[in-house]
């Protein structure tokens, strides 16, 4: 699976991010609360760059475990995953 994420502090939420590449995120929730303390916590000083590095390769690895794939040509606009 290739996939990829853009976790700065002003990039779209991991779910669009994930729909835009043809995913569904499980727990988005949480994987966005996760995303916003490591940059909360980077912003402030609490975590050195190599630090948010390892977590957010962490995170990384959660997510693509949390991760199915869209189906196509679900009526009304809705998004189906499987």
């Amino acid at each position: 699976m290739n996939i990829g994420f853009n976790f700065g502090a002003l990039a779209d939420s991991l779910q669009e991010q994930a729909k835009a590449q043809g995913f569904f995120l499980k727990r988005e929730g949480f994987f966005q609360e996760a995303k916003h303390s490591i940059n909360l916590l980077r912003i402030n000083g609490f975590l050195s760059d190599s630090e948010c590095d390892k977590a957010i390769k962490r995170l990384m690895k959660e997510i693509t475990k949390n991760l199915s794939r869209l189906t196509s040509g679900v009526a009304d606009g809705q998004e189906a995953h499987g």
